[in-house]
This record gives structure tokens, sequence and C-alpha cells, in this order.
């Protein structure tokens, strides 16, 4: 039997399987157990350690065993409650207090204490811990004193008692919350980490709502229910519903393809190519999640390179109007992208009439080459990874730019690979995407602010003092109209300078089994999936 014939066969399983499922109109009861199989299609992660939280394919599995003072509500983009059950803040905005709930506590059955996150923290800004998040709490007080050395802890963090937690600004920041709901900001147990020391990372404990089981690298990792979980659902009903989930680790998006129409797999993040298929399929077009996710597709330009031509603005703002942004998102990713105008992926922002961004006109970019005095263009290496749809934009833009002079070398690296390089900055130019943030101000201080250069999110190493200084003042003020016009004012600055080639805002696509209840469009990252909210209707009937 061929594999079409084996597939249609399937499809029809899964057809007729959906005929059992409600239709009197009545809100599903969830179901408990069963084991929840997805794909994870970047890289192996890098640590299950908190602090090196970065990246989909870390953070996705991080999110799951860990819990932190705060979380976002992945419907609403907003910063609610978790361990801590309530904060407040004074009335200047520099001194806040987070009140954590009686009672949770870690897999291994110790409870959670505002000690914990102090440890954390200091864990995470720690230079010798080299963790990508030292910049997220700058203004701390005692901070540097802490990372020089100077002092033995952080005075500006304190647990005050066993459940309540200070933190103290040196000036007024009211997005701290929002800074705390990153994966890096979670309660880890002080005694098993001094304990595990490195071996933390491949054996982590947390408290939430899975536990760690097994990491087979190359191949799957499991998490199982944490029984003891203490979140429950609108209805009272205890958190989680699924006995276990499996991240299998396949990249090749045939693969993938095949497993979700054998049904080995429950649902998929999937690339351009499958969009269309998916889109125009019997069983799946009803089985979609889809929508705009916080990220800006981009090339960024290395700006520490010495004596190279992009150096130049001119140069920067040629290879912004030579390349069809339009043509590539309908053409090469069918659609599975938003054409950008500046670096901002957040729709409102987006839809800022008064940024225009770059016009496609290869006349102009010319122009601007033999102004910067490259008339006859220039060549360069451009890194990006092995996705698919990663290289099929390089090629494209590597059409682009030949017609205006400029040769483009590809360098194609796996993707932890690519990763690595492009925060180290051994690159040229590079090809990505940067998001994963859910407030404007916290993106741009991450993609462009001169704390941030290096490792943190500002891989060009952009620095430019007004950016900072905006960025800086938009932090401190406490009129939210006022910090976004600041925002605004830095990204057409930005957007002038053109540190990136500004390409496109991610559509994020899920194929789902019918079975599969509970996933939504988590603008986010599609991937950042609240997984203890989801349930399977009944089991499926796996080959």
């Amino acid at each position: 039997m061929n594999r079409f014939v084996r597939g249609s066969i399937v499809v029809l399983v899964l057809l007729l399987a959906g005929v059992g499922s409600p239709v009197s109109g009545e809100p599903e009861a969830p179901r408990y157990g069963g084991v929840y199989i997805k794909n994870n299609i970047y890289s192996e992660p890098r640590s299950m350690d908190p602090i090196y939280a970065l990246g989909a394919s870390t953070i996705m599995v991080q999110m799951n065993i860990f819990d932190g003072l705060v979380r976002v509500d992945a419907d609403r983009n907003s910063v609610v409650p978790d361990i801590a059950e309530r904060w407040t803040h004074s009335p200047d905005g520099k001194t806040f207090t987070f009140y954590l709930r009686k009672g949770v506590r870690y897999h291994d059955g110790t409870e959670v204490t505002a000690s914990d996150f102090k440890h954390q923290f200091e864990r995470t800004v720690n230079p010798d811990n080299l963790s990508p998040h030292m910049a997220r709490l700058t203004g701390v007080v005692g901070l540097k004193a802490f990372q020089e050395k100077l002092a033995k802890e952080i005075s500006g963090i304190a647990a005050l008692d066993k459940y309540t937690l200070r933190i103290s600004m040196e000036k007024p920041n009211i997005l701290l919350p929002y800074y705390l709901t990153g994966t890096w900001a979670s309660a880890v147990p002080q005694q098993v980490v001094e304990r595990l020391g490195k071996d933390f990372g491949t054996r982590p404990v947390g408290s939430g709502p899975f536990v760690f089981e097994s990491w087979a690298r190359g191949r799957e990792l499991v998490l199982r229910r944490n029984p003891s979980y203490w979140r429950k659902d609108k209805r009272g009903n205890r958190l989680p519903y699924l006995d276990k989930i499996v991240f299998r680790l396949i990249q090749d998006m045939s693969a993938v393809e095949a497993e979700i129409q054998t049904g080995t797999l429950d649902s998929a993040y999937i690339r351009a190519s499958a969009y269309l298929k998916y889109k125009n399929h019997p069983l799946f077009k009803r089985h979609l999640v889809e929508g705009v996710e916080f990220y800006t597709l981009h090339i960024g330009f290395s700006l520490d390179a010495p004596g190279v031509p992009w150096r130049d603005k001119r140069v920067r703002q040629a290879i912004n109007y030579a390349i069809d942004r339009k043509a590539i998102v309908d053409v090469v990713l069918h659609g599975m992208a938003y054409t950008a105008t500046g670096a901002l992926p957040f729709p409102a922002l987006a839809d800022d009439q008064t940024l225009k961004g770059y016009e496609y006109d290869p006349d102009r970019a010319k122009r601007l080459l033999v102004e910067a005095g490259f008339p006859n263009g220039f060549s360069a290496k451009i890194t990006t990874t092995d996705s698919p749809n990663y290289v099929s934009v390089v090629e494209a833009v590597m059409g682009y730019l030949k017609v205006v002079g400029i040769r483009l070398q590809p360098e194609i690296l796996e993707s932890a690979t690519a990763r690595a390089r492009i925060q180290e900055g051994k690159f040229e130019w590079y090809y990505s995407g940067l998001g994963g943030e859910g407030h404007p101000l916290i993106y741009m201080q991450r993609a462009f602010h001169s704390r941030y250069a290096g490792p943190g999110g500002n891989h060009t190493r952009y620095r430019n003092p007004r950016i900072d200084e905006l960025l800086d003042r938009a932090a401190e003020t406490r009129d939210a109209n006022t910090m976004m016009r600041m925002v605004r004012e830095a990204e057409r600055i930005i957007v002038d300078d053109a540190p990136w080639w500004f390409f496109g805002y991610l559509k994020g696509v899920v194929v789902q089994q019918p079975y599969v209840r509970g996933l939504r469009a988590v603008p986010i990252d599609m991937d950042w999936q609240p997984l203890e909210e989801v349930w399977l209707a009944w089991p499926p009937k796996r080959r």
C-alpha cells in the first residue's frame, strides 16, 4: 500500500472520528488524561535552566516546567498574577512589592518562597553565568555593585518575609511587571540549584504544571503532569488536564506533514511551504490556529565591522529600497506574513499611517549606492538557518540585490549554530526574526538599545545615544500616551537609520488534530501555548 493511500485512509478515519464529537452546542467539559505530542521545528533546546531562556525551542518547554511571579494572559496580552497573587507599587513608581501565594510547591515538594526569587534574579544578572537576560533588571538599586562584586547581594531586591518580595528601582519603571513575565524570572529552588550546579539545566525542578521526565537529545523531551499544581480552570477543575507532553524534534517539514497525516503528531507549527496545502485540506482547513505574531523578520547588518560598505546609512537605505517585500511575502511565503513598514510588529503601531517605511524603488537604491561611493556595488556574506522558509527568502533577496550590484554569498547553518553566531556577532549580515515580547517599549529596548547590544537582542550592535535617551525616558514616564509617542519617535529614527532591512511581521499557523482542544492564537509566540489548558476530546488512534 503506497504512502498516499495510507494517508488517505488515516484522514478518513480522522474525519469519521469527528462524527462522535459533541454537537449539542453546549461547551465541552475538559477531559483528563492522554499524551499530547507536538513538534519542535526549530532546534535542540539550549538548556532547561531559565536563566538561559532564549528562543522558541527552549521557552516553549521551560514555560510548562516553571512559574513566575507574574505571567502574560495569552488571550489579552496583559500581565496577570501567577505565584504572586497581587502586587503594588509606590506612588513614585520606584518600589514594587509582590505578595506570594502560600502553599505553592516545587516538584520536589518544597515550598516556593520570596528568597527563591531573589536568588534567581541574582543568578540571572551575575556576569559569571553569561545569561542573555543580564540587562533585564537594569536600574534596580544595588545591581551595579553586585555585578562588580562590591556587594554579595542586590540590596534593592529583598525578601521581607517568606511570602513578600520587594524590588526597588533607582528611577520610576512601571514596566517592571512586564519584564518579570519572562521565563528567565521563574521560581527555582535555591537548594536544588546550588546542589546540582550546571546539571540543573538537564535536571530542572520548577513549580509549573508539568514535571521534567526525560530528554533524549536530538529526538524528544518528555514532561509529565504535576499532580500538585495549584492552578485551577474557570470551572474550578484542577490543572493540567494532560498526563504527558512529548516535544519531538522534527525539523524536516515533509516529515512533520507525514506525521500529522498519519496522526502521530497532535499539533505542529507549520512553515510557509505547507500553508496553502492545509488551508485547502478537506479536514485540516477546519483545524488551523493562526494569527499575527509579535515578530519582525529582518536582515541585520553588523555595525561593529570596520570599513564595510553598510556602515554608511545610505547603503542600508539602498538595500531597503532594492527589495520588493510584498512580492516575497506573496510568492515565497504564500502570504504567511505581513509586509513591514518599520521595526515594531505590534498591529496598533504597524498601522501608524505616519510611518511609511521603504517602497520598492531599485532606481533610488542605485542612486544611493552611487552617492555612497559604490557605483559597482559590493560583496557580502549573509548568515541564516537551514529552515526552508529562511533559505527561500534569502535566495529571493539575493536576486533583488544582484540587480543593484550587491552580490550576496549565503552561509546556511543549523539553527542552533546560526543563532550562536548571530548572538556572538560573528556575521556580516544575518536573516532572522526578533520577537517574543509583550510590550512595544520592551521590544524596542531589546532590539535597539545599546544596553542590549549582543546576545540580549540587539545583534547588529546598533548604538545611537538619541535612541537610548528616548527609550530610557519612555520607561520612566507614568503616562502611557507619552510613552508611546516616544516609542514611535524612536522607531522613525531607527527606520531612517536602517540597521535592519525591515521585511515582514510574522503570521503564526498551527495545524491540530480534530480532537485537540485549548490551543489559541498567542500573539507573543504561537508556540508559547499554556499547555496546562490543552486537552484531548477523545483518545487518538495512534499508529
